[in-house]
């Protein structure tokens, strides 16, 4: 089992910042283990799978391989990273993963703006629809925690479990399942098909312009999608 596994994937603002780093340290000469050491000192946030790498780079692994066994790198980022450092263009590559984890984060950030006055709606609502009933004295003050505050942490706890459902469903090997739910759901089955269908694009044209046959660069594009029915 490798390293990979003991870490999550990395968020697309994260990967933006790393990818961002190894083209500008490429760029300017610097071999990998000289590179991913300087990170370490910057990206603390990341020190674990940066010493990683940097031990099984000592270990004579190619960059693509140590990235992933350490967690840095998905199966699709080590295939792309693979064939670049073949064909000598991983200043190229790393320049264009940083410019496409860039805008995803800004895409991502702009939905959670969107979300935070809708948010702010619902919870002043939680707390003024049972204020009458409590100024009238026709509940008292714990009832009127129970319709309001119990209420938003029952909420919470939704949207918690609604986000965790995915790794609690994965731990149980019920992945498939969830996956063919997701393209059965409306609305948010068009949603995640358009997503992850951008993203099979982004990665097959990444692996072809590293210098993949296509013969070769498209299952691996298609083995980055993350709904195994989708695939």
């Amino acid at each position: 089992m490798t390293d990979s596994f003991c870490y999550a994937p990395l968020s697309a603002e994260k990967s933006c910042a790393l990818f961002r780093q190894l083209a500008q340290l490429k760029k300017a000469g610097f071999h990998a283990d000289k590179a991913f050491a300087l990170i370490t000192d910057t990206n603390k946030a990341l020190t674990a799978r940066l010493h990683a790498i940097q031990s099984h780079l000592k270990a004579g692994k190619p960059i693509a391989e140590a990235g992933f066994k350490a967690g840095l790198f998905n199966e699709v980022q080590q295939s792309l990273l693979h064939a670049a450092e073949s064909s000598g263009t991983l200043a190229t590559v790393y320049s264009r993963l940083a410019n496409h984890y860039a805008t995803r984060a800004q895409r991502l950030r702009k939905i959670k703006t969107q979300c935070y006055f809708p948010a702010l709606l619902l919870i002043i609502s939680l707390f003024l629809q049972p204020l009458p009933a409590l100024v009238a004295a026709d509940i008292t003050l714990l009832q009127y925690l129970q319709l309001s505050a119990g209420k938003l942490a029952l909420l919470a706890f939704a949207v918690y479990f609604a986000v965790r459902l995915p790794y609690i469903l994965s731990h149980m090997g019920l992945t498939a399942v969830f996956h063919r739910v997701q393209l059965q759901l409306p609305l948010v089955s068009d949603w995640i098909i358009k997503r992850q269908l951008n993203e099979f694009y982004h990665n097959l044209a990444l692996l072809l312009a590293a210098g993949l046959a296509f013969s070769e660069a498209l299952p691996k594009a298609v083995a980055g999608i993350p709904n195994s029915t989708l695939q």
